[in-house]
């Protein structure tokens, strides 16, 4: 019959709550550890992700508000018709071009359509050109015509806004020499002064207004290319002309 031992079993019940009590301890220990992490993320919100060098720099780049103006241009305009129907017109723009002289049709407000020969700064000049049309059997007219002047109030990016009204006041004194049937030295040298700051416009980081890029690229770069080889043919003074009336149609008289 075996014996029991009280000390014993009383040390091994001892053991076995030490243990419990060290499992316990680590359990929460390591509840306390996870749980406040867990609160700590809470409250401090989602992990942000590191931003891009991109999502660094500004949405808009800077930008000025400006006044682009340009001064208006008295002139004499020669016209050897006006017609109420287009193909009449240019039935006489053809006869015009036949005989060397430049001429371009224009719709005027009144619907007519007007034969205009030529646009100088000289009345002189404008006399002796119409003069000589009716000596050939073309009824012409010389008249005073106003390109008025234009302003516009523009918000354009701090990279072109310098260059924008540089570029407008050499464009205006490139056109008042040619009016003015200034030497093609004259002429030339001022082409290629207009030419540099439109090229320094384009590379301009920031956009250029639709409108002086129509007026630019349509109107003002092919004709440069001839000024600046002193080619003033006629294709060359027909482009003037239109150029003219292109600012006429976008000026506002008195800013």
């Amino acid at each position: 019959m075996a014996r029991h031992h009280p000390r014993r079993d009383r040390s091994t019940s001892i053991l076995s709550l030490v243990v419990v009590f060290v499992l316990l301890g680590g359990l929460s220990l390591a509840a306390g550890y996870f749980g406040g992490q867990y609160l700590l993320s809470g409250l401090r919100g989602p992990a942000r992700e590191t931003p891009s060098p991109e999502e660094l720099e500004p949405d808009d780049e800077p930008t000025q508000t400006m006044l682009v103006a340009g001064e208006s241009m008295p002139l004499y305009r020669v016209q050897a018709g006006a017609f109420g129907a287009r193909v009449n017109a240019e039935t006489r723009r053809d006869e015009l071009h036949s005989m060397g002289y430049p001429a371009v049709v224009k719709q005027s407000a009144d619907g007519m359509h007007r034969v205009i020969v030529t646009v100088t700064s000289s009345e002189v000049e404008a006399d002796r050109l119409a003069n000589a049309l009716d000596s050939r059997g073309t009824e012409s007219l010389a008249a005073s015509w106003v390109v008025p002047s234009f302003s516009r109030q523009l918000t354009v990016s701090s990279e072109i806004g310098d260059g924008l009204q540089d570029l407008v006041t050499a464009l205006g004194g490139l056109l008042l020499a040619e009016a003015a049937l200034s030497d093609e030295g004259d002429i030339s040298a001022r082409a290629e002064a207009v030419a540099e700051l439109w090229g320094q416009v384009k590379a301009g980081d920031g956009a250029v207004p639709d409108e002086f890029k129509i007026l630019m690229e349509e109107y003002v770069a092919p004709h440069l290319d001839a000024l600046q080889r002193g080619v003033e043919s006629r294709e060359s003074r027909e482009t003037f002309i239109e150029l003219l009336h292109a600012l006429a149609e976008m000026g506002i008289d008195g800013g």
